[in-house]
Order: C-alpha cells, then sequence, then structure tokens
C-alpha cells in the first residue's frame, strides 16, 4: 500500500508539535495544544491514507452535558471545491486540500467534555468520506493470514459476541474506517466500545479486509450466505455513518457500492456460545 506518512506534511510542527496516525489520517498537530493520548494513537510510521497539519485554537470549557444540543455530537461537513466547515464533537473546523490526501486544518476546539478526542474524530470522519471511503458501526477480528473480518449489524445483534468467540484478537470493538487505496480496501480502527473480559487487541494499525459480515443470530447450524449485490449494499449502508458529509449521499452510496464489488459480503448466522470462524474461514476459500 502506497501511503502517506506523519513526517510528510506540508508545514511539519516544532519540537513541541503532536504526531501520530489516527483513522488512516497523518496528524501533525503544531504545538500548544492539550490532547489526550489514546491506544489507537500510532506511530508517524504507521500507514495512512491522508495526511493534515492542525493549528489548534480557543480554550475548551466545561459545558452542562444535559443542556448540549444532540445535533452538537454529530459530525457534519460542508464542502465547496477543496475546502470544508466541519462542526461536530465540539469543534469547528476549516479544511483546505493543499495537495495529493494533503490538508491543512484551522481548528476551534469549544468543549472539553464531549469526546476525550474531539479532533481527531471530527477530521478522521471527514477525511474518510472525503477520499472515497466509508465509516461503519463493526466490530472487527485479525485473521491468521494478517487480514481483518468486519462485523457489522445493529446493536444487540451479536458483533462483539461474534468476535469474542473467534478467539481471535480484536482489531476494532465498535467502529472502523473502510478506505480504497489502489484497488485493495484497507480497514482502520477507531475510537468506541468496551472490550469483553475474555478479549484483546491485535495493536495492528491498518489491516487489509478479507470481508464484511453482518451478523445474524440462528438457533440451527453456524454458517455463511451469499448476498446479491442488492442486498449487501443495502445491510452496509444500514450500518454506514450517515451524517458525516452534508450533501454527498451519492458520494456515500458509490463508495458502498464499490466496496461491496470489490469485498466480499456475506451474512453469518451465528450460533450462542459457538465460534463462527470455521464457516467464515470455509466461505473465504
Amino acid at each position: 500500500m502506497i501511503v502517506a506518512n506523519a513526517g510528510e506534511e506540508l508545514r511539519p510542527g516544532g519540537s513541541g508539535a503532536r504526531r501520530f496516525v489516527y483513522g488512516g489520517v497523518s496528524f501533525d498537530v503544531l504545538e500548544g495544544s492539550n490532547l489526550a493520548t489514546s491506544e489507537l494513537h500510532f506511530s508517524t510510521d504507521a500507514p495512512s491514507f491522508a495526511s493534515v497539519v492542525c493549528d489548534v485554537r480557543g480554550t475548551p470549557r466545561s459545558v452542562d452535558r444535559s443542556r448540549i444540543d444532540p445535533r452538537v455530537k454529530q459530525i457534519v461537513a460542508r464542502w465547496a471545491h477543496d475546502a470544508a466547515t466541519v462542526e461536530g464533537r465540539g469543534v469547528r473546523v476549516r479544511l483546505r486540500r493543499v495537495g495529493d490526501r494533503r490538508y491543512v486544518a484551522s481548528v476551534l476546539r469549544e468543549v472539553d467534555n464531549l469526546s476525550l478526542h474531539p479532533l481527531e474524530e471530527t477530521i478522521a470522519h471527514t477525511l474518510v468520506e472525503r477520499c472515497g471511503g466509508v465509516i461503519l458501526h463493526a466490530a472487527s477480528i485479525r485473521l491468521e493470514d494478517g487480514r481483518a473480518v468486519v462485523f457489522i449489524g445493529p446493536s444487540g445483534a451479536g458483533k462483539t459476541t461474534a468476535c469474542a468467540l473467534s478467539g481471535r484478537p480484536f482489531f476494532a470493538r465498535d467502529k472502523v474506517a473502510l478506505v480504497p487505496r489502489e484497488g485493495v480496501w484497507w480497514a482502520w480502527p477507531l475510537l468506541g466500545g468496551t472490550m469483553p473480559e475474555t478479549g484483546s487487541m491485535c495493536g495492528d494499525p491498518a489491516l487489509e479486509v478479507a470481508a464484511v459480515c453482518r451478523v445474524r443470530q440462528s438457533s440451527g447450524e453456524a454458517r455463511v450466505d451469499d448476498l446479491s449485490a442488492h442486498r449487501a449494499v443495502f445491510l452496509v449502508r444500514e450500518s454506514c455513518f450517515a451524517n458525516t458529509s452534508a450533501g454527498l449521499d451519492d458520494t456515500r452510496l458509490d463508495a458502498i457500492t464499490q466496496l461491496c464489488s470489490e469485498v466480499p459480503v456475506g451474512e453469518v448466522h451465528t450460533v450462542l456460545g459457538s465460534s463462527s470462524l470455521a464457516p467464515i474461514r470455509s466461505w473465504l476459500s
């Protein structure tokens, strides 16, 4: 995979800059900003699909969560050619494209208790869609061959349970960014979700996507069914974050359609207390 690395940005910060990769985006945050560290902040040599230099301004202020407009928790990007205004997670961002998958951002951080990581969440969500990818409500595992299986489905469908019962390490617990690069779809873990007592994270910053599986609980034998193209698009769209780019519904649908045409999408029927990994391996082979 040919990617940008965090050391290649247009205007790297000084010695006090924060540099990390999150959600497939290489961040170079200019000195003076106070950012919390996450287990999903990877080193600057981690693979990425885009890079951004961020100038963070404004003093975070605490607010009464009960008074927060629910719309503030969403992420809405409004693009005009190569520039965008993005709002959500308690920040306001002005993004501008300055090269191939390279951006600069002016960030006004307004509130400090909507998310521990509002800046990177807001920018990563926006650039994933801008670069032809999608963000899914999903849990994911790392297979032995180093690829990821992404489990989708509504809350309570059993995504996390399917991961835990597989015996494989988790790649992501609740959200996954999927972005195509040179004919291959890659996945990056995003923040969210809780780890089951029996689970552990694999610690990989990015994995090639082996398959997307819609989880459906069953009382019979565990199996994986192929899906029609229409059904696959419908189920992936159902699990997609759809509020990140205003007016780009057609672009989002195009990305989902491309994903479903290039990555196997199936429906895995899981049985309570049993691993579905063997049927998934058989289906992929």
